[in-house]
């Protein structure tokens, strides 16, 4: 298997097929072996049963089902273990990134220099993110600062959702995470920082999609309590090298 994308989904009925026809269209055409899991994290709207329906057409999406919501984290945490492939992307289910992007983020990994790439809206050459209202991009500015203390290495775009990683690094960095909602990334760049391996921002232009489930007031105190988290589980010696 070259590629699993994982795409975690909450309530995504209305933008999910759009996202999985996109994938499923511009991966065949590359000839890659390839798989795409939906790992949905407690959807009640029919999420489940509209991928099932488009993996009975298109073999290789598949979703794996949750009974009850536990944040984007943990979705992704237990859908990476299922994965098979020498790479890992996942992806939010609003597409934030088009998958045409996706050799930017695969060749550095190809080609042994890098472990991890993400996208990234913050770095030189970067095109400014497409259609944010301004409520949104202040949220955004003030995570930015509220993280600075937590990265090691000055990355400058932890939240993105659209990140790449190779195979077994994938797989050894997300069931470590103990954090199931918004600042899981945070937690990812922390552990990947952590254990030396190489990250690359990649400067891509964002696309910000109406219909986000994030709740600014309560995600943010709940964000900064994770932060906090973090640092003390370092301490505590829970995160393996």
């Amino acid at each position: 298997m070259y590629l699993s994308v994982v795409i975690p989904a909450y309530n995504e009925a209305r933008r999910i097929l759009p996202t999985l026809a996109r994938f499923d269209e511009w991966l065949s055409a590359q000839g890659w072996p390839y798989e795409v899991l939906v790992a949905d994290d407690g959807s009640t709207d029919g999420t489940v049963d509209l991928v099932r329906a488009f993996g009975a057409d298109h073999p290789a999406v598949r979703v794996s089902p949750q009974d009850t919501n536990r944040g984007k984290g943990y979705a992704l945490k237990r859908g990476v273990t299922e994965t098979a492939g020498a790479f890992v992307l996942y992806t939010d289910a609003d597409l934030p990134v088009d998958p045409a992007a996706l050799p930017w983020f695969i060749a550095p990994l190809e080609t042994g220099g890098y472990d991890l790439t993400i996208a990234s809206r913050w770095v030189p050459g970067a095109p400014p993110p497409e259609g944010v209202p301004p409520s949104r991009a202040a949220i955004s500015t003030t995570f930015r600062l509220l993280m600075r203390p937590f990265i090691l290495n000055g990355v400058a775009d932890t939240q993105c959702g659209f990140k790449a990683f190779r195979g077994p690094v994938a797989r050894h960095l997300f069931p470590q995470l103990t954090i199931d909602r918004f600042a899981f990334d945070v937690e990812l760049i922390y552990l990947a920082q952590r254990a030396g391996y190489r990250i690359k921002e990649v400067p891509v232009c964002i696309h910000h999609a109406e219909g986000s489930t994030v709740h600014p007031l309560r995600d943010s105190l709940d964000t900064l309590r994770d932060l906090v988290r973090i640092k003390l589980n370092d301490r505590r010696g829970l995160y393996s090298r």
